[in-house]
């Protein structure tokens, strides 16, 4: 009975994963934003890098920058508040498994009146605000 004991006490090792928090950043992105311009809070984003490990080959390395990237482009965002980044593991002897980033936020985006780095370059200026010298756009 005791071998049966530590057979199991060994497969719960085997098959539990892992999960650890890499770090936790107040404000991320990976797109050029300016922070004079008005955003709108999307909510609660997530984005994800996944690699596999196929029998005990990995088939990459996951990295933190396209979990980011992955999180702004699905979200429709352009910077991500309170972050969270956390690695994830799990593996299967002999068959495979994956190791993952995981990004967790607050999304934001331009106001849809407001002028992103993107399209400022697009539009045309049609004067400046005496006040700030900043320019107006059509």
């Amino acid at each position: 009975m005791c071998t049966l004991k530590n057979f199991l006490f060994l497969l719960l090792i085997i098959f539990s994963g892992c999960s650890q928090n890499i770090a936790n950043f107040a404000l991320v992105s990976t797109k050029t934003s300016s922070l004079n311009n008005e955003y709108e809070s999307l909510g609660q984003i997530e984005g994800v890098d996944i690699v596999y490990i196929v029998i005990v080959v990995p088939l990459g390395t996951p990295r933190i920058d396209r979990a980011v990237n992955n999180a702004l482009l699905t979200n429709n965002a352009d910077y991500i508040t309170n972050t969270t980044i956390n690695i994830e593991s799990f593996y299967f002897p002999y068959i495979g498994g994956y190791s993952r980033y995981k990004v967790k936020g607050e999304g934001w985006r331009v106001v849809s009146g407001g002028v992103s780095p993107e399209n400022k370059f697009q539009k045309k200026i049609k004067g400046y605000k005496p006040e700030t010298g900043e320019p107006i756009y059509e």
